[in-house]
């Protein structure tokens, strides 16, 4: 919510600007976001935020083998030896994880 407050405010000082014709020359501003690519990151984040919350409703081990596997990158086989169960003891509470997550996400919108 704050960073689409701060596009807002960004965008209607630039038009203010434009108005009065105080542009500053110096300003470069061919870099800047259309509101387009900017809905879209902002979707990308709420859908990101939804993630993380439907994530943090899931119950151990399915949190923590989903976590390691998606943001720490680790192998099953790495992952079971954390755990000291086997790989496949890894897939499936992995795959279990991932249809739970579905499920809770399907809940919260």
């Amino acid at each position: 919510m704050y960073t689409w407050l701060c596009q807002i405010g960004r965008n209607a000082y630039f038009n203010e600007c434009k108005k009065r014709k105080h542009i500053n020359p110096q300003f470069d501003y061919t870099g800047m976001e259309d509101s387009e690519n900017f809905i879209d990151k902002l979707i990308h984040k709420e859908q990101a935020v939804l993630v993380h919350k439907a994530l943090h409703m899931l119950p151990e081990p399915y949190k923590e083998v989903f976590t390691l596997k998606i943001f720490g990158e680790l192998k099953y086989k790495e992952i079971a030896a954390i755990f000291g169960k086997t790989e496949v003891w890894a897939k499936v509470n992995y795959y279990r994880a991932k249809e739970r997550l579905i499920h809770e996400m399907e809940g919260l919108q």
